[in-house]
Parts: C-alpha cells; structure tokens; sequence
C-alpha cells in the first residue's frame, strides 16, 4: 500500500506508516511539526499547550525505514517549503523532493503537479 497525503494528511501518512506496513509515502506541502507550524504562525500564543494532537510527522519518519518523496510549494505562506527540512532530514529513505513554484492551494492546479506527484510515486514504488 502507497500512502499519499496533501498537507494536513502528509502528517496522517507518516502516522499510518507506524502502525500499518506502507510500501511508501508521497509527502505534499508537509509539516514536520504542527505544533513548530502553529507557534510560527502564531508566536504570541501558547500553542504548545493548546494542541491535542501534536502530529509529530518528523519524530514518525526518524524510526521508519519506509521510502519517502516529498513534495513541497516554494509560495507557501501556509506550510512554508522551510518547515519540511527537518522532516526531509528526518526520513530514512528520501527518494525524492521536488519544489514547485507556487502557493499552498493553488499548488495542485500548477502545470508541473501532476508530473510531479507521479515521478514521486514512481521513486517511491522503483526498488
């Protein structure tokens, strides 16, 4: 089973890689932290305190051994491209990161997505 997950669910796919065998995961606009994504947005809150669920995307991938691409939007005010480092970092087996110009919501309609979802799924799936 190949796991793809677009924003929010980049951070669901690196959770269902622990507990099911994944035989690899498409990471879309991802986050390695929510609670690093929320304090960058919102410094003056206490946000640490505040999330219940802390989707640790980063911590998920550091003790998987699964293959891993990454796609990022170099525009993006939502999930800045920066916030993935650490979850690129992170991954055991990166196959692949691929940065396209544009925003986070109009990234999918961006004439190099499609490419770019199915060479990741393509790095992903190659042994």
């Amino acid at each position: 089973m190949l796991a793809i997950g677009l924003s929010i669910g980049a951070a669901v796919a690196a959770d269902l890689a622990t507990s099911r065998p994944l035989r690899g995961i498409v990471m879309v606009t991802p986050f390695d932290s929510l609670r690093e994504l929320a304090a960058h947005h919102y410094p003056w809150l206490p946000v640490r305190l505040l999330l219940r669920h802390r989707m640790e995307a980063a911590e998920s991938l550091r003790d998987l051994d699964v293959p891993t691409a990454v796609i990022t939007a170099e525009n993006d005010t939502i999930v800045p491209a920066a916030r993935s480092a650490p979850l690129r970092e992170a991954a055991r087996d990166l196959r692949s990161h691929i940065a396209i110009a544009a925003g986070h919501n109009d990234l999918y309609d961006h004439p190099d997505f499609a490419g770019a979802l199915r060479a990741s799924v393509a790095a992903v799936m190659s042994d």
